[in-house]
């Protein structure tokens, strides 16, 4: 038997980020839901990385 699907939910959004050029900058959330998502991030319409 499969589980009820449930839609994905950020339970901890994005917060606002400073970040120097050329010099790393980290993102961090929480997402929940059935299947569990895919979390894919994107720099002026490119990707980035897939988690």
């Amino acid at each position: 038997m499969y589980a009820a699907a449930v839609v994905p939910e950020f339970t901890q959004p994005l917060r606002k980020v400073h970040a120097v050029e050329g010099k790393t900058a980290r993102f961090e959330c929480a997402v929940t839901g059935t299947p569990v998502p895919e979390i894919q991030w994107y720099v002026t319409c490119e990707f980035c990385i897939h988690i």
